[in-house]
Parts: C-alpha cells; structure tokens; sequence
C-alpha cells in the first residue's frame, strides 16, 4: 500500500509538472502582425518566461504602424518574467491583458497611435522595471494601476491627458521620474509620492501650473531639472524636498524661475 502511494504521489506531481511545462513559454516573443498574435494566443499560455514584444520597435525617422488591431487572444497571460513592450500598434484598447499580474521587467507603451484610453491593465500587481508611456499622440485617459506603490526603474511619461490619476498609489520610484510635454496642470497624481532614486526632470510641460502634487515627496537622490513649462509659476510642492537636498537645482525659462533658497524662504510662487 505505502508503495502504491508513493507512485501515485509521484504520478500527481509528473502530471502538475507537465501542466505548468505547458502553460509556459520559454523565450522571447515577438509579435508584429495579427495574424502572429492570434497565433500565439491560440496556445493559451499563461507565462512568458522571457520579453513580450506586441508591434513593430521605433526606428528614428521610419513612419510604422501594423496591423495589429485586437489583443483579444492573450487573455489567458497572467505572467511575464521579463519585459512588455508595445509599440506601433494599430490598438484601439487593451482588452487581451485584462488578466495579467506580473511583468519582472519593463512596461514600454509607445507610439500607439490609434488608442485613446488605456485601460484593461489594471490588475498588473508587480512592475520590475521602467514604466513608459509616451508619443501616443491619441491617448487621453488611463485607468489607474490600483495595485502598484513602486517603480523599480525610471518613469517616463509623455501623453496628452488631463490628469496623472492612474499613478496615484506610487509611493516610490527607484529610478528617474521623466515628465515631457504634458498637458494637464498640476501633478495631483502624484501625491502619494515620497522617494525618487534617481533625477527628476519636468520639461516643456505647456498647460502646468504648479507642483503642489509633489507635496509629500521627502527624497530625490539625483537632480532636479525644471524647465521651459511656460505656465509655470509656483514650486511650492519642492519645499519639502529641498529642506536636505544638495544635489543639482536647475531651473529656467518657467514663468517663475525661483532659486533654491528662494523656495526655502517661502517665496515660491508668483502670488
């Protein structure tokens, strides 16, 4: 009896082995056209065990855009070891990453220049690496990552909506915090966050008002770069931050351009 148990014990655990062995991929992938995607989601894998790559990568001077119109087909992926890059797509939504909860490296979402809501992505629960989303020159709105507080790499954002909302649970960024061409007029979204591990840099953010959204950031461990936002007139949220920062101040051609020791004196604003 104890030897038909162990078999069967044994037999359970080949039988879980070969499912797990199935339901993951080894490798990268790369996705450029429909028809590779529907594919590759016909095999209903839950893990990548390596890159995830949806579209075609920007070339510097290269007008692309494929065909890929539906992710609808990766909805049973829940897991990728390594990055998530989605690139010239021709997406009108996210729908297909509804169920993914883990990306162990980068998310790089750009140049997307159908879609105008970002959403379906919320459930995403560990980001190891850089967060970037920037030149899709439709996107208006993000849902929120309800369930990410850190950035274990740098933030880059570029988009043309009115609020930064969808990154209101960051507490901590490892890296750099990255903000071009913006357009909404304060930083609100980021009031939860306390640490920056790397620079801070704010540039030609055209409809910013003021900073008063990095209110609660205690720590950046770089420098702090702000320049050519052109409504810029009060940097009152820096004066928390400034209190021990002795690393690089660089600021100009804002519409109020304080100094350091300006801000600390509680003259931070135009008002």
């Amino acid at each position: 009896m104890k030897k038909i148990s162990i078999i069967l014990f044994a037999t359970i655990i080949l039988i879980g082995c070969k499912k797990e062995e199935e339901s993951t991929y080894y490798g990268n992938v790369v996705l450029t056209t429909q028809e590779e995607l529907d594919e590759f989601g016909s095999k209903n894998y839950e893990t990548i065990n390596g890159n995830l790559q949806i579209g075609v990568l920007k070339i510097p001077g290269v007008e692309i855009e494929t065909d890929i119109v539906y992710d609808k087909a990766l909805s049973d992926l829940k897991r990728i070891e390594g990055d998530l890059i989605i690139q010239n797509t021709s997406l009108h939504w996210i729908e297909g990453l509804k169920n993914l909860e883990y990306i162990g490296g980068e998310f790089n979402f750009s140049f997307n220049d159908r879609i105008k809501k970002l959403e379906g992505l919320t459930n995403i629960l560990y980001l190891g690496g850089n967060l970037t989303i920037k030149f899709n020159d439709r996107l208006e709105t993000i849902d929120k990552f309800e369930y990410i507080s850190s950035i274990f790499g740098d933030l880059s954002i570029s988009f043309s909506g009115r609020t930064l909302d969808f990154l209101g649970n960051i507490k901590l960024i490892a890296g750099d915090l990255i903000l071009y061409g913006v357009s909404f007029i304060n930083l609100n979204g980021l009031d939860k966050l306390e640490s920056i591990g790397g620079s801070m840099e704010i540039e030609r953010c055209w409809g910013l008002e003021n900073l008063d959204g990095l209110s609660n950031l205690r720590t950046v461990s770089g420098s702090i770069s702000i320049t050519w936002n052109k409504n810029l007139d009060n940097f009152c949220g820096l004066s928390n931050v400034l209190k021990e920062f002795e690393n690089t101040y660089y600021v100009h051609s804002n519409k109020y351009n304080p100094s350091k020791e300006d801000i600390l004196a509680g003259n931070c604003s135009l008002d």
